[in-house]
């Protein structure tokens, strides 16, 4: 069975399975990423990230395996190993543990270290190496830095953000990064970006490399004396920092506070409210609002690890949808994942999908737009454990309407892979009648306008031969249906695809009444199995 660059769409003969039933064997349960309980003892402070090839990748303190020093593991898609020699990426006793990879595979971790006096202290390890070394010296703050956040500009180098003991008043937010030519770490702009103390310091930068920070602003207190949320950029040009919008403006205070940026460069925070709900702002271009209703929906979060330091999530899709995980007051303190779908906050698998507690709650997405979270796992005696929610196939994304208002509706069955001897049937029903249509697929997701809708999968694009939707006949509405075999073009060995790894598919047709001529099914994603 052939295909063809979606450019060189043109119509074809095909053979195509119409008489299955529309619906998808899927499972909804959120799995365990290889064995559960990974650390060799009770540890906090999970951190969670993906290398340059996708691999997920875990921080945290493990605090009687390794007498508080962290650890850093890698799952291989079978089991999970520790990158360099184990404990070694810290002094000694360190917490908060983000960890970021640059380009080339160099992993970095920083952390409050108190190896040297609860100082910032960054450690790399290079790809490939074993050992881990300071970047730069040891002690890289000239005093303790709390809620130590950590990134990695364009070119790799690193950038930290902290509340600063050594400020007067203290724990004024600071930013610093490493100078490789002078071999020191500097002040970006002056030390203490502001007047006043900060707590939940967290550090972005955009798709162009602007950099951001945003923290708890003790100069701007709620009711409760606490902190509400500022973000501040800097300016290169200037080496200034200069606020986002109006500084403190969360309506208020803000624990556990992050910032994240979607791929469009929009600028979010999330907060925590104790035991009352999740807040998640965008800034707007004027002002900042508020996404949603509460992140948590009705539930009461939890963040019951230690409410003064940072533990909180948000991260987005290739939709830019943004997600957010917690804890489960009323629940045991089991987890529970959220996303946005441009109304409301919607559950991402079941509720209360861990076994037991789940603390130190880190969420992260692959590229393939797999969700995966870290935490201290009370089932497994408070040992770091990371699961996924990777059902397949997971249809994904808004079709858009054809010439009749109907929307396709995608769908598949059946288990896709080389050697798999039944069909793996990606069906769509809802088609317009008599009209002729392609399946696309590709490697990766995507969120791309095309024609009047959007193209879910990520070039390089391919295609099926064309198909007629058939339909009730000599009657034009919306009982076409396309459907085929993916197994059977699997099995022609020509479709661009890797055994073990993740399809994502999307079909199309043309509909010249409809806006853009053309109408589309939304993305279904599925594994490929050997």
């Amino acid at each position: 069975m052939s295909h063809r660059p979606f450019s060189a769409l043109r119509r074809a003969s095909f053979v195509v399975f119409l008489g299955a039933p529309l619906g998808a064997q899927t499972t909804t349960a959120w799995e365990y990423v290889g064995s559960p309980g990974i650390s060799t003892g009770v540890s906090v402070c999970t951190q969670l990230t993906f290398d340059p090839q996708g691999k997920v990748c875990v921080a945290y303190q493990d605090q009687t395996g390794l007498g508080g020093h962290a650890g850093v593991q890698r799952f291989d898609g079978t089991s999970w190993s520790s990158i360099g020699t184990p404990g070694q990426a810290t002094i000694a006793d360190a917490w908060y543990d983000p960890l970021r990879f640059d380009a080339t595979g160099n992993l970095y971790l920083a952390s409050r270290d108190y190896g040297v006096g609860g100082r910032l202290s960054v450690r790399r390890i290079a790809n490939g190496a074993s050992t881990w070394t300071s970047v730069g010296p040891n002690a890289a703050s000239p005093d303790q830095a709390h809620y130590t956040a950590l990134a990695l500009d364009a070119n790799g180098v690193p950038y930290a953000a902290f509340a600063d003991r050594g400020t007067t008043p203290r724990d004024r937010p600071s930013v610093m990064r490493f100078n490789s030519s002078s071999g020191v770490w500097e002040f970006v702009g002056t030390r203490g970006i502001t007047s006043e103390p900060s707590s939940y310091n967290t550090l972005a930068f955009d798709s162009q490399g602007v950099l951001y920070a945003a923290y708890a602003d003790r100069r701007f207190l709620d009711a409760q004396g606490e902190g509400k949320a500022t973000v501040m950029r800097y300016d290169p040009s200037s080496a200034s920092w200069s606020t986002v919008g109006i500084p403190g403006f969360s309506p208020q205070s803000v624990a556990n506070l992050v910032l994240a940026i979607d791929h469009h460069d929009h600028l979010y925070v999330a907060y925590y409210r104790f035991h009352d709900k999740l807040v998640v702002m965008r800034f707007d271009g004027a002002s900042w609002v508020q996404v949603g209703g509460s992140a948590s929906d009705t539930d009461r979060p939890a963040v019951e690890s230690e409410t003064w330091r940072q533990w909180l999530s948000l991260c987005f899709d290739s939709q830019d949808r943004p997600y957010i995980a917690y804890e489960l007051f009323d629940l045991g303190l089991r987890a529970a994942v959220r996303r946005f779908d441009g109304a409301q906050w919607t559950l991402v698998g079941q509720h209360g999908f861990t076994p037991d507690v789940a603390d130190y709650l880190a969420l992260a997405l692959d590229g393939n737009d797999v969700p995966y979270v870290a935490f201290i796992d009370g089932s497994q005696s408070r040992k770091v454990s990371v699961m996924r929610y990777a059902p397949s196939p997971l249809v994904y994304g808004t079709p858009s309407p054809n010439s009749y208002g109907c929307s396709v509706a995608i769908d598949a069955t059946g288990d896709a892979g080389f050697s798999e001897s039944l069909p793996f049937h990606i069906e769509a029903a809802q088609v317009a009648s008599h009209h002729a249509g392609a399946l696309l697929w590709s490697h990766a997701p995507a969120s791309i306008p095309f024609a009047s809708g959007t193209l879910y999968i990520q070039p390089p694009v391919h295609r099926s031969t064309l198909i007629d939707s058939g339909g009730t006949p000599n009657v034009y509405d919306c009982s076409g249906r396309f459907a085929l075999d993916f197994n059977a073009m699997l099995a022609t060995g020509n479709t661009g695809l890797l055994p073990g790894t993740y399809a994502f598919a999307q079909y199309w047709y043309r509909d010249a009444a409809a806006q853009g001529g053309s109408a589309l099914s939304a993305g279904l994603r599925f594994r490929i199995d050997p």
